[in-house]
Parts: C-alpha cells; sequence; structure tokens
C-alpha cells in the first residue's frame, strides 16, 4: 500500500496536480505527498486544497519551488482549516511566491487551529517575500494560537 509519493522535479503542472488531487482526496493510506519543483500554479494548489479538505490521513506536503503564490497559499490555508481532522503535520512552501498576504492567510490558519484540526508542527518558508508584515502575523498567530509561543502548547516551528 502506497504510504508516500516522492514526484519532485517531474513537472506535472496545474492539470497534473488536478489528477493527483482527486487521487489525494480519498487516498486512505498516503501520508506523504512532495510535488516540489513541479511548475504547478495557484491553480494547481487550488485543486490540492480542495482535496485536502476532505483528506484525513497525509501528513506532509511539500510544495517548495511551485509558484503558487498567495492564492495558491489561501486555498491550501483555508482547506486545512475547514477540514477539522486533518492530519497535516508539515507543509513545506519553500520559493514559492508568498508574500505578507500568504503569510497572513497562515495565520489565520495557525491561530484558527486552538485544537479544531490544525496540527502543523513544521511550516517551510523560505525563500519568500514575505516582510516584517508577515513575520509580525506569524508570530501573533504561534503567540496566541494554540501552536507555540507564548499562549500555546503545540511546537510549531518557522524554518528559514
Amino acid at each position: 500500500t502506497l504510504r508516500e509519493l516522492w514526484l519532485s522535479l517531474n513537472g506535472i503542472g496545474d492539470d497534473g496536480a488536478n489528477s493527483l488531487a482527486r487521487m489525494v482526496r480519498h487516498h486512505p493510506t498516503l501520508l506523504v505527498l512532495n510535488l516540489s519543483e513541479n511548475g504547478i500554479g495557484p491553480r494547481g494548489a487550488e485543486y490540492l486544497g480542495a482535496a485536502l479538505r476532505d483528506n484525513t490521513t497525509l501528513s506532509a506536503l511539500w510544495m517548495n519551488g511551485n509558484k503558487i503564490g498567495d492564492g495558491g497559499i489561501r486555498s491550501i490555508a483555508g482547506a486545512v482549516g475547514a477540514n477539522g481532522r486533518s492530519a497535516l503535520t508539515t507543509l513545506s512552501f519553500n520559493e514559492a511566491d508568498i508574500t505578507d498576504v500568504g503569510a497572513e492567510h497562515l495565520a489565520r490558519l495557525l491561530s484558527d487551529g486552538d485544537g479544531a484540526g490544525c496540527q502543523l508542527q513544521v511550516l517551510g518558508l523560505y525563500g519568500n517575500s514575505i516582510s516584517d508584515r508577515g513575520a509580525v502575523a506569524l508570530a501573533a498567530a504561534l503567540d496566541g494560537g494554540g501552536h507555540g509561543g507564548g499562549g500555546g502548547g503545540g511546537n510549531t516551528s518557522l524554518t528559514e
């Protein structure tokens, strides 16, 4: 039974992401999905986000080097937050064209995830365009959102 799928550097694009999203939606044993460096954009991230609304087994998603931008982050973070039973502990969006707006979407996920389905422990964001504004939003979410910092008991770490 497939538990991990590593598809980095394959040129999957948005259409391939759509096909994979259909599989992820209800795959009962897939725990890890690495789609880094595949030319996936905001549309592909939207497909994956829709799948994450229903998936309760995936624990790690790597999307490094895909230019999903703030719109893609909005889709994925919104879906994970709406799931209520998400098993995701690792999300990695390094070098994904994310700005302060995307960081704020992620901050909402972290601050709303007060035990209601948000299990994140690792969030990778290096190589993006997140400035003080985005960092402040993430820090505030971690301080008061139940995911580490002063107000919570979680173990979320921000990677470079």
